[in-house]
């Protein structure tokens, strides 16, 4: 999650050292504004798609890496079974 902790970082000017999982989106200068787009930065860098309702959770940096970690494993997942759908039908 290294790579979300630098785009939030580049995103809100603020030191990657700051980016901690502690910290609120507030305390790091965020604004709803900024929010909104590092949301589409997270969508953009990751290749997901996150629901306001999602992006609306996440108060820290803990919870905005939970939901990327959590979005990419759902992501991860739904490929393998694809994969193997394509595989098996390669197969049958």
């Amino acid at each position: 999650m290294d790579k979300a902790r630098q785009l939030i970082a580049e995103h809100l000017g603020v030191p990657c050292s700051r980016v901690q999982d502690h910290v609120t989106f507030r305390e790091l200068g965020a604004d709803s504004l900024d929010l909104s787009l590092l949301t589409l930065t997270f969508e953009e860098a990751f290749d997901l798609l996150i629901s306001d309702e999602q992006a609306e959770t996440c108060s820290t940096v803990g919870d905005a890496l939970q939901l990327l970690d959590h979005q990419l494993r759902l992501r991860n997942q739904e490929q393998d079974r694809s994969n193997k759908s394509e595989l098996a039908n390669v197969r049958g």
